[in-house]
């Protein structure tokens, strides 16, 4: 049986633009410049923002009990969800993140649920309880997606590990990984054969 372990935050969900919103409404100012696709990892202070004013954005969506679910789907996120739901006689899903915030496995299963995925297991990562490694390990997984190459890196040997390609770590990837560019590769990686989504969905 294939199992796959698919991250929600540049993966499936826009969590940068909603980011990037909470630091102009919170500051009172957008040195963004248009850009959407950040350079790094954390990167505020690139764009001139403080630490503090970092930690006041993670506090307000750390308080709020919308701020995922509200998030927009990324490209090809809505097709990958209803493709992944109609296969699951093929195969098992469980969307595993690090989010934070009030009751952030209903948000998570919530937004998931009105982008085409429906009932969703939501596994919620802290680092005090272990890598995501060793959530893969104990679910058996076949094939993580995820945007954080220390994610990646922390999966058993024999896992198929799949790097959603972003400015952010496109240059820091290495051969134990597959890029995916677009959602329907990881769907050809999964299920070779001429996976089409959009078919697949009729």
């Amino acid at each position: 049986m294939i199992r796959l372990g698919l991250d929600l935050d540049g993966v499936l969900a826009d969590f940068n633009a909603s980011y990037r919103q909470l630091f102009i409404d919170l500051t009172g100012r957008d040195t963004f410049d248009g850009e959407t696709d950040p350079p790094c990892w954390n990167y505020h202070a690139v764009y001139g923002y403080t630490d503090a004013e970092a930690k006041q954005v993670w506090g307000a969506i750390a308080a709020s009990d919308r701020f995922w679910e509200r998030l927009d789907p990324l490209p090809g996120a809505v097709s990958l969800l209803k493709w992944a739901f109609w296969k699951q006689n093929q195969i098992d899903v469980y969307f595993i993140t690090s989010r934070i915030g009030l009751g952030v496995k209903k948000q998570s299963e919530h937004w998931l649920h009105c982008h085409g995925f429906p009932r969703a297991t939501v596994l919620v990562q802290q680092e005090q309880s272990g890598t995501k490694g060793d959530l893969a390990k104990g679910l058996g997984l076949t094939h993580v997606l995820d945007d954080k190459i220390e994610n990646l890196l922390s999966l058993p040997t024999g896992v198929v590990r799949c790097l959603r390609v972003a400015r952010y770590n496109v240059e820091r990837y290495d051969a134990s990984m597959v890029p995916v560019r677009d959602l329907s590769e990881f769907a050809q990686i999964v299920l070779p054969g001429g996976v089409n989504l959009a078919k697949e969905q009729r």
